[in-house]
Order: structure tokens, then sequence, then C-alpha cells
């Protein structure tokens, strides 16, 4: 958790730094963006559809409960990168900005937990794991311009993500595993800001609840027949930089002089 900290600290410090920057007058480029009329909802420099492409960093906690009271509760967790792409569309009324946006993401989420009492004849009396691939999201994003071309924002929605998980148990031959789609809400926030007219540069963090499943097994083994309920619980953090390009935007034409 220190660690989801820090690499979002350091996001919103570049961030900050650069509207830092904007704000005393060291522009990326020659003068500012275009301004929307206050007075209507026609458009603006953060207006209409845009794509994009995002890398950073997450991180994944999972919780597996026994619901029979055989192997209680154990929670274990794996982090690593993650790159995606994503698309949206925003309304721009004056300084507000109102918009819904999805994303999709890979990220190899490998998340493993075995059982080192050695009580099983030195191996592990059980193994869990959680194997995610990607995430995906479709989340409304409602915001702020300062100074013509920084948007500040908060967003949240619907999360997904395909999920294999696995319960084994070596000393009796026991392995059951399925796979399944598992859906949650997300919250979180950035900044953006536009680099030239039709780019732009955003620092964003997110948090993921995939919410919790519980899965019945059974299965004969020498004779025996074993059973097994366990409920698996997902949620994750992601802090990530992306850059933005917005389909239809004017390259403003600097007036000439007189």
């Amino acid at each position: 958790m220190r660690r989801a900290f820090g690499i979002i600290a350091a996001l919103w410090a570049v961030a900050g730094g650069a509207t830092a920057a904007m704000a005393d007058g060291m522009s990326i480029k020659d003068g500012p963006a275009p301004v929307a009329d206050s007075r209507s909802c026609d458009g603006g420099p953060f207006a209409g559809f845009y794509i994009g492409a995002a890398v950073g960093y997450g991180g994944r906690d999972s919780t597996n409960t026994d619901t029979l009271g055989g192997t209680g509760s154990v929670s274990y967790d794996d982090d690593g990168f993650t790159g995606g792409i994503y698309s949206g569309y925003n309304i721009q009324c004056g300084r507000l900005v109102v918009g819904y946006e999805s994303d999709w993401n890979w990220m190899d989420s490998d998340n493993r937990f075995s059982d080192g009492s050695g009580d099983c004849g030195g191996d592990p009396c059980f193994t869990l794991s959680s194997d995610m691939k990607w995430f995906s999201t479709s989340r409304l994003r409602i915001g702020l311009v300062h100074s013509g071309n920084i948007l500040f924002y908060a967003t949240g929605g619907l999360a997904y993500a395909d999920i294999d998980n696995t319960l084994d148990f070596p000393p009796l031959d026991f392995r059951q595993s399925d796979s399944d789609w598992k859906f949650g809400w997300t919250a979180g926030g950035g900044v953006e800001f536009i680099r030239h007219g039709q780019w732009s540069l955003r620092a964003e963090a997110l948090y993921i609840d995939l919410g919790d499943k519980t899965y019945s097994y059974s299965d004969t083994v020498c004779g025996i027949d074993c059973d097994a309920r366990q409920r698996w619980e997902d949620d994750m953090w992601v802090a990530r930089l992306g850059l933005t390009y917005r389909l239809g935007a004017r390259e403003e034409v600097a007036a000439p002089l007189k």
C-alpha cells in the first residue's frame, strides 16, 4: 500500500509541476488554448470525441475464504505494470466538463498463496491462485477547467475483469478451477492539460473493487467425496499516465500582425 501511495503521489507531482509552470506563464505551446463561451455548451478545448493510450502501475489484492470453515480466510497480492487504450466524449459548458469514457487494459496479475506449514510431508497442504490478464472500466467524468487548458476531474463507474481462480489440495489430488467475469465499481480522479490543439497529457489514479463470488466444488478422489465452497474477493488500484488525441479539434492559427 505504501508503494501505491508513492506512485500516485509521483504522478500528481508531475501533473502539479506542469500546472504550476503554466500558471507562471510557461506554456508548452505558444498561446493558451481557446476558451468556451461561458453562456453556452457549444464547445471548448476539451469538448468532443477523443482516443488515447495510457501506461502505469497497479496492484491487486485477493482474499479467499473457505465458507465451510476448513482453511479459514487468507489474503495475497501482486503488482505490476499495466497498459491500455481508452476513448470517450466530453461536453464543455464554460469551465464545466462532463463526459463518458471507457477503457481496456492489459495487466498480468497472478496472485498466489501456498500453505507453508510443512504438515503435508514437506509439500503445501493447499494452494490458491487468482489470475487476471485484463480489466476494463466504463466511467463518467466531471471536472473544471483552469487557465483555459488544464482540466481537474473526478471519475467513477463500472469495472469488470476476467479472473481465473484455482483451488488445489495436493495431498488429496483435489484441484478445481473456474474462469468468470467479475463486475464491480471504480472511482478516482486526475488532471489533464492540453499540449497542442489536438493533443493532451493526463495523470490519473483509480481504485477498483471487483466484488466477490462464491463457488462450490465437488469431486470424488480415491473413493472419498471431497467438497469445498470458496468465496473469492478482488480489489485493486492503478496509477497511470495517458496521451490523448481529440478528434476534430481545430488547431488554432495566430492572427496576422497589423
